[in-house]
């Protein structure tokens, strides 16, 4: 009798073992995370957000588990790696920055394209939907919001008549409704720079950031598409405000600029190799990211600090101009890596979607992002209620969704 229920319960093992196996492997392809019912969110004082412009998972994976980009391995050691898909717009700096931003797709934030070039529609958010303006809207003064870009959102220089006008083809519009003062305490772009036509890095960034003609053959002479010089301002700001609750947003546009000159779009990439010129990139980058936690710690803040490293898109050596997940041509165009310092309740495991990110720092930040309109597109992480001692169960919630919005691709990225 014994050696039958041996053989039983061993038969039945044999039985659910692949069954669990399977429903292991659909919960990861399905994009599914499981995590427990009545959870809050942590709470964090503050946030900073940073962004490498156009950086692909496995060079930031594979540099930061070396030690090379030691800032970001910092992050990532102290927190987690999640893996961050783009599945609701065609993969770019202002369709990602925008998705990021406000936590929709284009079918509400509007950007579908690339605002940069000149035949491109110029469109901005929507009033309202961003991070920041969320931000100051509901804590107001008791938060301090920074914004810090390589490039333009609003006016730039008007030499003839010596003012600051919008320069249409020139400039990226999609910031243009967040009102400095207002909807952000502090921005700074390449408008904020002080002007001379005379000098060459100052006006080449006036006429066009990205210009390629001599004398400005490396094509960013402009200090503001510096990371080095961002992550000054950035560092700046956290050390004048640390008095205050802090949400500093951060995006440094030096791996897509180099990765369109020499880097990912270049011929040794056909071959998996880095350039010395995309990782010098990459570095600077991490120095930059390095300034900003230096600056946290100086200040006394950094413990009660969420800091969020990610990108806005992936790259390969074809450009990253693709369609959304599932319907992508290569995955590196949209599969991202993000690292955060702190830990959020949720495991590594599964796959969020770029969408996902506004949320998570509202939430973090004391909001509560199911009281917003329109709503968040993708399942929220947590259930926003007090959890309960009778509660031990586990559900398990999709985290990323397929896309159905069709958008046209541009030939130009950035």
């Amino acid at each position: 009798m014994i050696n039958k229920i041996k053989v039983t319960l061993f038969c039945t093992l044999l039985l659910f073992l692949p069954l669990s196996f399977s429903n292991a492997n659909i919960s990861v392809l399905l994009d599914t995370r499981t995590v427990s019912p009545d959870k809050l969110p942590p709470s964090y004082d503050n946030v900073v957000f940073i962004t490498w412009d156009g950086v692909r998972a496995k060079w930031l994976n594979q540099f930061s588990e070396s030690g090379y980009l030691s800032a970001a391995q910092s992050i990532m050691n102290e927190g987690g790696n999640y893996t961050v898909r783009i599945d609701k717009n065609i993969p770019g700096t202002d369709q990602g920055l925008a998705a990021l931003e406000t936590g929709y797709g284009p079918d509400i934030n509007l950007i579908a394209e690339l605002q940069f070039p000149d035949n491109s529609e110029k469109l901005a958010i929507p009033d309202g939907l961003t991070i920041s303006e969320r931000l100051k809207d509901k804590l107001g003064d008791s938060i301090t919001s920074g914004m810090i870009f390589p490039w333009g959102f609003h006016e730039l220089p008007d030499w003839e008549n010596d003012d600051m006008i919008q320069l249409g083809n020139t400039t990226d519009p999609i910031f243009e409704n967040i009102r400095i003062g207002k909807d952000v305490d502090y921005w700074f772009a390449s408008e904020n720079v002080t002007w001379d036509k005379d000098v060459a890095e100052t006006y080449t960034a006036a006429i066009d950031p990205f210009i390629n003609k001599p004398p400005y053959v490396v094509g960013w002479s402009s200090p503001v598409l510096r990371a080095s010089y961002l992550g000054q301002k950035a560092a700046n700001f956290i050390s004048d405000n640390a008095d205050n609750r802090i949400y500093l947003r951060i995006h440094l546009t030096e791996p897509d600029k180099i990765g369109h000159k020499s880097g990912e779009a270049q011929v040794p990439f056909a071959t998996g190799n880095i350039t010395n010129e995309y990782l010098g990139a990459l570095k600077d980058s991490d120095i930059a990211t390095q300034m900003i936690i230096d600056a946290l710690k100086n200040a006394g803040i950094y413990n009660n600090t969420l800091i969020i490293l990610g990108t806005d898109h992936g790259f390969t050596k074809a450009g990253h101009d693709d369609d959304p997940y599932p319907n992508q041509s290569n995955i590196e165009n949209v599969q991202l890596a993000f690292y955060m310092n702190k830990p959020l309740g949720f495991s590594e495991d599964g796959i969020l979607s770029t969408t996902q990110i506004a949320p998570i720092i509202l939430s973090v930040l004391g909001l509560d992002p199911r009281t917003y309109s329109p709503a968040f597109p993708d399942p929220l992480l947590w259930d926003f209620v007090e959890p309960t001692t009778s509660s031990s169960t586990t559900s398990t919630i999709s985290t990323s969704t397929s896309s159905s919005t069709s958008t046209s691709k541009t030939t130009s990225s950035t």
